[in-house]
């Protein structure tokens, strides 16, 4: 049986390593796979993977940090761990960093997940320079790709199917799910929490997520009493089932929007800025609404006329339709072509 290492040096588990773990959970049957990860302890284990932790001093590097990024004093671990000419896919910058330098120096197989997109000069050269190295490169969607200027397969991540959702005419959640940060427009969700809940106040109104620690962004967002902070969630579909609208007002363009997906499985329609790996997937008016910028009275105007149930009823069961693009099988279909 083949042997694949996933490789993934994130401090914290976010979108990219769940997404991470959905994809080898779903292969594990057909490969040898071993998962090597710097943050082990809210994974879920599986019997047929093999978990490997990296030291923590290979992670000490602040983010942003690209002087200490390419000075891993412990990149040979990992030759030592998994020797040479092995089949590696890396997830995240720092991992595309270590593998490019394994690519290099042992011939290791290298396929690259392109999760990001690309910002700043140096990002954008040690970019081009590896998906000329890379063996096979992975975009999450076309507007990755094509914000990249990349060329590789596009394979969207996958996103589990949401079972006994209410019917989308009972529900009255408002939500958010994603880090409290300003790249990820949390000041904008709060302004138009705050201006809904005037205009609606029988809506209930929860945000998911937590300010992380790599965030040096030091401004404060102070919630109004009617919006229920969570904090970190296990199994955000308990909260998608009982969600009408989910909003992604980010400022950093999103490659993907996992959580984006996931929601409009259980039905919840989307309100997302255009310029997102959502325009992937999402067509105004027919599964979400598209905002051209922010607007925090155009958002209000867009609620107020979704009073008719017809309206919220074909909009939910269009997002549940465009979920099954991300179906596990779908999916496997795909990677397994890549990996061979």
């Amino acid at each position: 049986m083949k042997t694949i290492y996933f490789l993934d040096f994130a401090l914290n588990r976010g979108g990219a390593e769940i997404s991470l773990e959905n994809l080898i959970y779903t292969l594990g049957n057909n490969y040898k796979i071993s998962l090597i990860l710097n943050d082990l302890s809210k994974i879920k284990s599986d019997s047929e993977i093999t978990y490997i932790k990296i030291n923590k001093t290979m992670n000490h590097a602040k983010r942003g940090s690209f002087i200490s990024i390419l000075a891993y004093k412990y990149f040979l671990f990992l030759a030592l761990k998994i020797g040479y000419k092995k089949v590696i896919v890396s997830n995240t910058f720092k991992a595309h960093i270590t593998a490019m330098a394994m690519r290099i120096l042992f011939g290791s197989e290298w396929i690259m997940i392109e999760r990001d997109i690309v910002t700043g000069t140096i990002e954008e050269i040690l970019k081009k320079i590896m998906y000329i190295l890379a063996n096979k490169t992975v975009f999450v969607s076309e507007f990755a790709k094509n914000a990249n200027k990349g060329k590789g397969t596009v394979i969207y991540n996958i996103v589990k199917e949401c079972k006994e959702a209410k019917s989308i005419e009972n529900r009255n959640l408002y939500i958010y799910a994603g880090d409290l940060t300003i790249d990820k427009g949390i000041d904008r969700i709060e302004e138009m929490f705050s201006a809904i809940g005037s205009e609606f106040p029988e809506m209930e109104f929860i945000i998911i997520g937590k300010k992380p620690e790599y965030d040096m962004d030091k401004v404060s967002i102070t919630f109004p009493k009617n919006v229920k902070l969570k904090g970190y969630v296990n199994n955000p579909y308990n909260y998608y089932k009982r969600s009408r609208f989910i909003f992604l007002l980010n400022r950093r363009p999103e490659s993907f929007s996992r959580v984006i997906a996931e929601a409009m499985a259980c039905g919840v329609i989307p309100f997302v800025l255009k310029g997102n790996g959502t325009d992937d997937y999402i067509i105004h008016d027919y599964n979400g609404i598209i905002l051209d910028e922010y607007n925090m009275g155009n958002i209000v105007k867009h609620i107020g006329l979704m009073k008719s149930k017809n309206t919220i009823k074909y909009l939910s069961e269009n997002a549940i339709k465009t979920s099954k693009q991300f179906s596990s099988e779908i999916v496997k279909k795909k990677w397994l072509e890549i990996l061979g």
